[in-house]
Formats: C-alpha cells, structure tokens, sequence
C-alpha cells in the first residue's frame, strides 16, 4: 500500500516524497501491526485455537471484526491504485489530458514504468491470491469459533499460503534491475548496463512482505 501511494504520487502527479515522508509512512502499518493489533491480542490474554501452530493468543471476538479486514482492505487499495497507474501509463500516449498533465515522459521513461509497475502490480496480487484464503479463514474462526473448513480444503489454503514465499522474490528478481544485478554479481556474474540511469520518479522500490503468526 506504501509503496503504490508513493508510485501514484510519484507518476501521475510528479510529487516525489522527501525520505523522511517515506519513512513516516512506513512507520503507519508498523505501528498498527505492533502498537495496535499486537497489543490488543497480547493484554487480554485470550487462548485461541485458529493458529496452524496450536494454541496461541488471539484478540478478543468484541473487538476482531473492526481489525481483521484492514489488511485486506489496505491491499485492495494497493491493486487499485496500481491499476490506475497502470492505465495512465498505458494510456499516456492516447490520452492528452495526460500529456497535458504537470509530468512529462519520453518513451523509455514510459516502457521502464511500465515494467517495474507490472512487478508491483504482482507484488500486491500475489499476497491477495496465496496469502488471502488463509488470513480471511482465520478471520472468520476469530470472529466466530463454531467457523471450520474441512481439512483438505485447510491444506489447500496452507500450500498456497507457503508457495507464494518464493514467489515474491521471483517477482522482484524479475522486474527489479538493481535486484538483478546484485543476483548476478552474487553468483560471480556481471550484466552490462547502460550509460541510462532512470531518475527518481522511476525507480520502483521492491515490496516486502511480512507475514505473522
């Protein structure tokens, strides 16, 4: 989500965020994963069952419905908000409200865009697609105990949930190019790069996903 607010700033409105807004960005979801959720799980001290690990911590039934949906809200938005960047990048050339608009791009500018933009596009469905059938059951079971899927549906949705760990480096590997040279020159490869360099507004920051028990 971050990371596409920053992309949606950056390209479409040519508003580049000072390191310290980023960084006070980033400190939004930490303090809610840390300060708020974690916090509320841990004080009331309730034992749930929903974890794949066993008996754990779990947050209070009263209060998991106004909690549990943020994460899937917040990548929703993310894919939204790539979807936009999306179209106004594939779009920049026909549209001339975008032309017109207070940013300029030439074509190498546009095609770097829009593959660093497709990788973040990937970045944020993959969590949604693998991670989402699992963070939704559990959800589910918080909110209402008497909620359980049958187990072979469960191991489906935990094979899911463990195959996407690999993909997400995949992706980065793929369309970040300063995260493929470091693979090449970590293996004893060098790539030839070009005299271009893309500016700030252009270069695309890998995600990274966290994901707890």
């Amino acid at each position: 989500m971050v990371i596409s607010f920053d992309r949606y700033l950056s390209i479409i409105h040519g508003k580049v965020l000072q390191k310290r807004a980023v960084v006070g960005l980033f400190f939004i979801p930490a303090i809610y994963s840390h300060g708020i959720y974690n916090t509320l799980t841990i004080i009331p001290m309730q034992i749930g069952t929903s974890d794949m690990c066993g008996p754990c911590l779990k947050m209070p039934s009263t209060i998991s419905p106004y909690f549990e949906p943020v994460v899937p809200i917040c990548l929703a938005l993310a894919i939204l908000l790539n979807m936009r960047i999306l179209w106004f990048l594939y779009s920049y050339k026909r549209n001339k409200k975008s032309m017109m608009s207070s940013v300029s791009y030439n074509d190498r500018e546009i095609r770097d865009m829009k593959h660093a933009m497709i990788g973040v596009m990937l970045q944020a469905c993959i969590p949604m697609v693998f991670n989402m059938p699992q963070v939704i059951n559990l959800a589910m079971y918080n909110i209402k105990a008497t909620f359980r899927l049958e187990i072979d549906v469960w191991r489906v949705i935990n094979c899911l949930n463990y195959f996407s760990l690999c993909l997400n480096p995949c992706v980065t590997l793929i369309f970040v190019k300063q995260f493929r040279l470091a693979a090449l020159k970590f293996i004893g490869k060098e790539m030839p790069t070009s005299s271009f360099e893309p500016s700030a507004r252009t270069k695309i920051a890998p995600t990274v996903i966290i994901i707890s028990n």
